[in-house]
């Protein structure tokens, strides 16, 4: 009788450990994404993967070479916005209304820092939607 009771807990027993295991899976792969985003972050500075694979090191090439920069440059424009705590559910209509697909955005002042960056650009391998860029006015930049 016993014997019975056993074999029919093995199957009960079998599928536990089945689910225990895919989780363990699971919260192991979790864990190994929020490593890799802290990596690229530079050990958990706010990280660059967010706004796609190449602007991290497109950023990178950029602080490498600011002293070839005739004016300013900014970027990616994400990476100056946080979201307050608590207002999180704001930050689809924040994005909406700085425009969808802007964040990763850079920003220069001048057409030979524009030109310069496509350049840094190619190199990274972006290709026409990561890390777009957009000229502004000088003046923009200057305080009021």
């Amino acid at each position: 009788k016993l014997l019975r009771e056993y074999e029919d807990l093995e199957g009960p027993k079998n599928t536990a450990e089945e689910a225990h295991n895919g989780t363990e899976r699971q919260l192991n792969a979790v864990k190994n994404k929020i490593r890799s985003l802290q990596s690229e972050a530079g050990g958990g500075n706010k990280s660059l993967a967010m706004f796609g694979p190449k602007c991290g090191p497109l950023y990178e090439l950029v602080q490498r070479n600011l002293r070839r920069f005739k004016g300013p440059v900014a970027g990616p424009v994400g990476m100056y916005l946080k979201i307050v705590n608590g207002k999180e559910k704001y930050a689809k209509i924040a994005e909406f209304a700085i425009g969808n697909g802007n964040l990763d955005r850079f920003i220069v002042t001048n057409q030979d820092d524009l030109n310069f960056m496509e350049g840094l650009r190619r190199e990274v391998g972006c290709g026409h939607r990561d890390c777009s860029l957009y000229k502004i006015s000088p003046r923009s930049t200057q305080e009021k």
